[in-house]
């Protein structure tokens, strides 16, 4: 310094000194410029009116505009409308006159705040505000220093939308997703919402084992199988999937399946398990199989069993974006060529479904409608119930769930009701009208049979039969109109139906009732849908289980028929011919005649509320018919109920050959008791077995038949008794004769099956028994066969 001094000659110390500052200060200047020209941040200052007096070259960079542009810009100018608020907000908390009279006080003011851009989107920056004073302490503007975050707020807000779509999904889930630690009691370390509706219990709860460790919640029955089939997978290095018992807070009965996997780190070592469980317990009951086997979000997105769409809103169009497997499957797999199309494309057809989605983005709002669809790619129409959700900022999640059999199935609902309306109507007139055309068919049958061929009368009698038989027609026409089922016959053995089905059937009803199957070998074909037989047999199964709540028998027997006119004539709507016979009898409580006579009614049912629908039985009795069948149901109290299915049979390359339409009517002139309690039926097996020669005497109860019994001077063959009936049973009947004639044969007759009367322990397995409805030929024969086995000496 003294050398610098010594060589300014002439210029006093003080002029040196004054200079030697100047030159400091130029190149402190000059670095800040540098420091200003170089900087990724934006610096700039303000007057205390908020007017810029001086920005950083790289604002210009980073914002677009000049810096003229910038000194012609107020604070509102440069802010957007938010970070404005925020901003004025801060200063009016910091600038107040108090503290900008503190000469003292340094005021720093920190904000995230979004500026306005010339060219690109917002600029989103840490900012820090400083209040600038002079030598006495008097505010003088303010210092701003603005860093870059847009990047990271880009990140954080698609973060955030990704957890908001976990959230959704999750939480719509009908299930449970987890992550836990592989450990003896199940910690969980992540449940979804979900836990709360399977298990009773919140996330709280599960997480952490806080109130209740998972392993708890797993029936103890299973714990120890379930725990051993995942270390297996474990040790594997393969996903789980397990079916198991749970104990919800409800205490009900509840099935589950688990899908998980061993998560590992990078270093191969294991650290947890992830997966789905979800309820089943319906699928149990029913063997169904929904498998719910997702470990992450993108799995169990495109697992859902809805076919689900993700639309984004891009540039005011919507394109899609993904779907799942349900919809992959609806669309034959299709769908993956469409991945990026615009939807005013896709739904070309329909530009509601745009609008819809375009109203939903509006209002946030949830849409739900129901139209029908024709898939591009099958040409399938089907009807879809479309629900519409907005998930911020520009997503839209569409469900369509396939509600197609549904709605069939209420269009059959509203032709039942139709029908019921219509039987109403009739009421007493159309089932009198059906008695009467019985007796005139039956009578026009027995008159024809007596006329000798050429006789003029015969021919007027025929014509009254002929008539008779179309009035009947026209009645089973009236009482079977509007029924409109989709049907896919084809040639199929009712055997071999229950064969597939006797697993199932077992599982159904459970290990406390027994399964009887008794099958005809030489069964004939029939002409039906596989699947409606199928229905069939299991909902007359599952009445037969909530019929012996304490367990029982269910017998299952098929056989060939022969139903000739007379006993066509005797039922409205049944053709005479060939028929394959299914009957399905069980053990259980029975049903009282009020209850036989509406079994079949739509939304009739006897079990308590939650229980039943009363739609079973409406669509057993829809398919028979539907099918050119009939069905009958025979049941008393506390004897169980027998189902009889008559299907028309067929004669086919794998079926033998049947016996002839027209069986021999054997005859004799034996005298035989008959004992039957319903008039009708009397009558007519009365006049059967007249006209095949005997001597019959009748009786409608057992009290009459003693009577009776006790003052007929001649010999009685035969005794011919309905199992069931009031006071005094067939059974009871049989045995109190046997005592004071030893001799006397009985032929037992019934509406339940053989098989199904003996296995009740009514009658004894080598008990004579004739099934009702049984033709002319069947009942003689049977007569005349135990007969002549009495004749012979045998038992």
């Amino acid at each position: 310094m003294e050398d610098l001094l010594k060589s300014k000659k002439g210029v006093s110390r003080t002029e040196i000194s004054a200079g030697i500052v100047d030159d400091a200060q130029r190149a402190q200047e000059r670095t800040w410029e540098l420091v200003a020209e170089n900087t990724r941040d934006i610096a700039w200052l303000m007057d205390m009116s908020f007017r810029t007096t001086w920005v950083t070259p790289s604002a210009t960079r980073l914002r677009g505009y000049t810096l003229a542009e910038f000194a012609e810009m107020t604070l509102a100018e440069q802010l957007e409308p938010e970070s404005l608020a925020r901003a004025m907000a801060l200063m009016a908390k910091h600038l107040v006159p108090e503290k900008l009279e503190d000469p003292g006080l340094d005021i720093n003011v920190s904000a995230l705040l979004g500026f306005r851009c010339k060219d690109r989107e917002t600029f989103w920056a840490d900012t820090v505000i400083t209040l600038l004073r002079d030598d006495e302490g008097r505010p003088t503007g303010m210092l701003g220093v603005a860093r870059d975050v847009s990047e990271r707020r880009r990140v954080e807000e698609e973060l955030q939308e990704s957890r908001r779509r976990m959230a959704t999904l999750l939480g719509n889930l009908p299930g449970m997703a987890y992550r836990c630690r592989n450990d003896r009691d199940w910690t969980m370390e992540f449940v979804s919402e979900g836990c709360r509706y399977l298990t009773g219990y919140s996330p709280e709860d599960l997480v952490g084992n806080r109130r209740v460790a998972y392993a708890h919640v797993i029936h103890p029955n299973d714990r120890e199988r379930v725990w051993k089939e995942v270390q297996r997978a474990v040790a594997q290095n393969r996903a789980f999937t397990i079916e198991y018992r749970i104990l919800p807070v409800d205490g009900r009965r509840c099935w589950v399946r688990e899908r998980g996997l061993a998560v590992q780190d990078p270093v191969g070592a294991e650290e947890a398990l992830e997966g789905f469980i979800a309820e089943i317990t319906p699928l149990v009951d029913a063997e169904g199989a929904l498998r719910e086997s997702e470990r992450r979000y993108r799995e169990m997105f495109r697992r859902l069993p809805i076919q689900t769409y993700t639309w984004r809103l891009v540039d005011g169009e919507f394109v899609l974006e993904d779907a799942n497997e349900a919809t992959r499957v609806a669309t034959s797999g299709g769908i993956d060529e469409e991945f990026g199309r615009a939807a005013s494309d896709f739904y070309s057809d329909l530009p509601e479904v745009v609008a819809e989605m375009h109203r939903c983005v509006r209002s946030g709002e949830v849409i739900k409608v129901e139209r029908d669809y024709q898939y591009r790619t099958t040409g399938k129409v089907c009807r879809l119930v479309m629900t519409h959700s907005f998930i911020p900022p520009d997503l839209v999640m569409v469900h369509a769930d396939d509600v197609t059999q549904q709605r069939q199935t209420e269009d059959q609902l509203r032709v039942s009701q139709k029908m019921e309306a219509i039987g109403q109507l009739a009421g007493g007139v159309a089932h009198d009208f059906n008695n009467l055309l019985t007796v005139i068919n039956s009578y026009a049958r027995f008159v024809i049979e007596e006329l000798p061929v050429g006789d003029p009368i015969r021919a007027d009698v025929a014509e009254i039969e002929r008539a008779g038989d179309r009035a009947t027609a026209l009645t089973g026409q009236l009482l079977a109109f509007g029924r409109r089922q989709v049907r896919r016959p084809e040639l199929l053995s009712i055997n071999h139906v229950v064969d597939g089905l006797e697993s199932m059937l077992s599982r159904l009803i459970g290990e406390d009732i027994e399964l009887r199957i008794r099958l005809a070998d030489d069964l004939r074909a029939v002409e039906a849908d596989p699947g409606q037989v199928e229905q069939v047999i299991m909902n007359i199964a599952v009445n037969a289980r909530d019929a012996m709540p304490r367990g029982g028998k269910l017998t299952i027997e098929t056989s060939n028929v022969e139903l000739d006119r007379a006993y066509a004539a005797r039922r409205v709507s049944v053709s005479p011919g060939s028929y394959v016979l299914l009957a399905m009898t069980d053990s259980g409580h029975g049903m009282d005649a009020r209850t036989r006579d509406r079994i079949f009614e739509p939304f009739y049912t006897t079990k308590e509320k939650g229980r039943g629908t009363g739609l079973g039985m409406s669509t057993v009795y829809g398919i028979v018919k539907q099918s050119n069948g009939n069905i009958w149901v025979y049941s008393e109290p506390g004897l169980g109920t027998t189902f009889k299915v008559y299907l028309p049979s067929l004669e086919g390359p794998t079926v033998r050959r049947r016996r002839p339409a027209i069986a021999e009517r054997p005859t004799g002139g034996e005298t035989v008791l008959v004992v039957e309690d319903e008039d009708a039926v009397r009558r007519v097996t009365r006049r059967i077995l007249e006209d095949a020669g005997y001597v019959v005497l009748t009786a409608a109860s057992g009290d009459e038949a003693l009577l009776l019994m006790e003052e007929h001077a001649g010999d009685i063959h035969l005794l011919v008794t309905d199992v069931v009936m009031p006071q005094m049973s067939g059974k009871q009947l049989a045995d109190r004769l046997g005592q004071s004639h030893p001799g006397l044969k009985v032929l037992f007759m019934s509406g339940y099956s053989d098989e199904a009367v003996v296995h009740h322990g009514v009658l004894a397995r080598d008990a004579r028994f004739i099934a009702k409805p049984f033709s002319f030929a069947a009942l003689t024969r049977a007569v005349r066969e135990i007969l002549d086995a009495a004749v012979d000496g045998a038992p």
